[in-house]
C-alpha cells in the first residue's frame, strides 16, 4: 500500500517548522546535499503490477478490463485479487501481466529545500534496487545511483481445499450413533498475488536535476548483485559477487556516457569500501566463511589491484551490514574492525594501513563500534554480565603499542 511521506524543515534557532506530506512508497534511502533532498523508495508488488497492467492492457479481454480499477496501484491490486477469485481468469491474466516484462524498480523523489521552504522538484524512476546509502550520490549537480536489476514474474496461489475446523457433531439414540454432522469448511483464503525475481544484473544511472536519466551503464556482471559501492571524485567503485569478487572502476566524468575503466577479480567479496587516501581503498567483506580485509591500489583506475590482505577464518563482522561499525584514523593509519565468531565470541581487529596491511592487535571484546578519541580508542559493545547493557572499553592510540595494549 502507499505510504505517506512527511518532509519537515525545522528552524532550530527560532523553533519554527514547515512540513509537507506526499503519497509515495516506503522510503528506503535518504540522501541530501547542498539544499537538495533525495528520497528513494523501492517499488513493491502493487506498483510493479500496475506497470505491467498498463503495458499489457491491450492483451486483456474486455470483460477482464471492465473489472480492473486502474485509479492507482492499490485499487488495481485489490480488483485483481477479486477478479482472480472468479474461475477461468487466473492463467490468462497472469500470462498477460508477465508479457509486459517489468523489472524491479525504485522511485526517487527530488526536493529543493530553501530554509523552511520545501518544493518537490521531480519524481523519477530507475530500474533496480539500491543497496545502501553509498549507492546514491550527487556529482556535479547530477544524481548517481547504482542498482541491481532483476526481471519480475507474477504468480498467484492455487486454491487449496482448506481443512475442516472444529469437531464433528455426533447424534446418538439410546447410546447408538444415528447421525454425524461434519464440521463446516472455512471460507477459502483469498488468492495471493506475489512476484519472484529472475537472474540479476547491475546498472549505473546518472540523473539530471529534473530527474531524467542523462546517462546509463547497464548489464554489468550478469547473474551477480552489488555488495558494495563508493564514489571517489568522479570514479565509482562497485563490488559485485556470485563466485568471485569483481571490483569495477566506473568513469563518471561524462554524465551522458558512464563507462567501465577497469576490473579486478579476486576471491571473496567486499561488503564495505572505505577510501584511506586518494590512491587506496580498503575493503571489508567475506572470504570462505570468514573475514577478509583487503587493500586496493586504485592509483590507476584502469588497472585496480589488491596489494595486501588479512583473512580470518570463522569470523564475520557487523561491518558487513552496518558501515558505522568500521572506524579509521588517517593520523594513526589504523583501522578498527569488530568481528565475532559463529559461536558468539567477540573480537576487534586493529589493522595498520601503510604500504601493506599489518595486524597490530586482536582485542577480546564483543564490540559493535569503535571511536578514536584524542588520547584513546574507545570500543562500545554489549556487556557479558547478567544484567546485559552497554559496555565501553578504552585503550591506547599509539599504534606502536597497540599490540601490547590492555583494555581498561
Amino acid at each position: 500500500p502507499p505510504a505517506v511521506l512527511i518532509v519537515a524543515a525545522v528552524d532550530m534557532e527560532r523553533g519554527r517548522l514547515n512540513a509537507s506530506a506526499f503519497v509515495s512508497g516506503h522510503a528506503l534511502r535518504i540522501y541530501m546535499k547542498d539544499g537538495r533532498l533525495y528520497i528513494a523508495a523501492t517499488q513493491g508488488t502493487p506498483q510493479l503490477l500496475y506497470k505491467a497492467a498498463v503495458k499489457a492492457w491491450d492483451r486483456l479481454l474486455p470483460d477482464v478490463k471492465a473489472k480492473l480499477d486502474l485509479a492507482n496501484p492499490l485499487t488495481l491490486y485489490k480488483s485483481l485479487q477479486e477478479l482472480l477469485m472468479e474461475r477461468g481468469y487466473a492463467d490468462d491474466v497472469i500470462e498477460a501481466l508477465n508479457s509486459a516484462k517489468v523489472t524491479t524498480a525504485t522511485n526517487i523523489y527530488i526536493f529543493d529545500l530553501d530554509g523552511l521552504n520545501i518544493r518537490l522538484r521531480a519524481a523519477a524512476e530507475v530500474p533496480g534496487r539500491l543497496l545502501d546509502q553509498f549507492a546514491i550520490e550527487e556529482l556535479d549537480g547530477h544524481l548517481v545511483v547504482a542498482t541491481t536489476v532483476a526481471s519480475v514474474t507474477f504468480h498467484t496461489t492455487r486454491y487449496i481445499l482448506p481443512m475442516p475446523r472444529g469437531e464433528a457433531v455426533v447424534i446418538s439414540q439410546d447410546g447408538q450413533p444415528v447421525a454425524t454432522i461434519p464440521p463446516p469448511l472455512p471460507p477459502p483464503p483469498p488468492p495471493a498475488l506475489y512476484a519472484t525475481e529472475g537472474e540479476p544484473s547491475n546498472s549505473v544511472y546518472v540523473l539530471n536535476p529534473d530527474g531524467r536519466i542523462a546517462g546509463a551503464l547497464e548489464g554489468l556482471a550478469p547473474g551477480e548483485r552489488i555488495y558494495a559501492a563508493r564514489l571517489i571524485e568522479k570514479t565509482l567503485y562497485l563490488v559485485t559477487f556470485r563466485q568471485v569478487d569483481p571490483l569495477f572502476a566506473i568513469d563518471l566524468s561524462n554524465p551522458a556516457a558512464p563507462r567501465v575503466l577497469g576490473l579486478l577479480k579476486i576471491p571473496g567479496f567486499s561488503e564495505y569500501l572505505h577510501p584511506v587516501d586518494a590512491d587506496r581503498l580498503l575493503g571489508v567483506g567475506a572470504y570462505e566463511r570468514g573475514l577478509k580485509i583487503a587493500l586496493f591500489d586504485i592509483s590507476n583506475p584502469t588497472q585496480p589491484r589488491e596489494v595486501s590482505n588479512i583473512t580470518a577464518t570463522g569470523l564475520h563482522s557487523p561491518v558487513f551490514y552496518d558501515h558505522h561499525a568500521f572506524a579509521y584514523s588517517p593520523e594513526l593509519r589504523l583501522a578498527m574492525v569488530p568481528a565475532a565468531s559463529w559461536y558468539g565470541a567477540g573480537y576487534v581487529l586493529a589493522v595498520e594501513v601503510r604500504d601493506k596491511l599489518a595486524l597490530r592487535a586482536v582485542v577480546n571484546a564483543t564490540a559493535d563500534r569503535a571511536f578514536f578519541g584524542r588520547d584513546a580508542i574507545y570500543l562500545v559493545g554489549r556487556s557479558s554480565g547478567p544484567a546485559g547493557g552497554v559496555q565501553i572499553w578504552k585503550y591506547t592510540t599509539d599504534p606502536r603499542l597497540v599490540a601490547e595494549a590492555r583494555l581498561s
